[in-house]
C-alpha cells in the first residue's frame, strides 16, 4: 500500500488518465476529487461489494428458477 501525506489543493496521478485532488479535509472526513475517462467505473468500496454480490448471485441462478 502506497501511504501519501498531501495538502488541501494538492493532486496526485494514478496511471496516465487519473488524478486525484484533495478538495477538503472536515474532522474525519476527507473529500476528494477524481477525474478519470469516462469509461473508468469509480464506486466506493462498499457500493462495490454490493454491485458483485448481485452479479454473482445472477450469474448462480441457474434457468427455470
Amino acid at each position: 500500500m502506497l501511504v501519501l501525506t498531501q495538502e488541501v489543493g494538492e493532486t496526485f496521478a494514478i496511471d496516465e488518465g487519473i488524478t486525484i485532488k484533495i478538495l477538503g479535509i472536515s474532522g474525519n472526513e476527507v473529500r476528494l476529487g477524481i477525474e478519470a475517462p469516462s469509461q473508468v467505473k469509480i464506486h466506493r468500496a462498499e457500493v462495490l461489494r454490493r454491485i458483485t454480490s448481485r452479479l454473482q448471485q445472477r450469474a448462480n441462478r441457474t434457468p427455470g428458477n
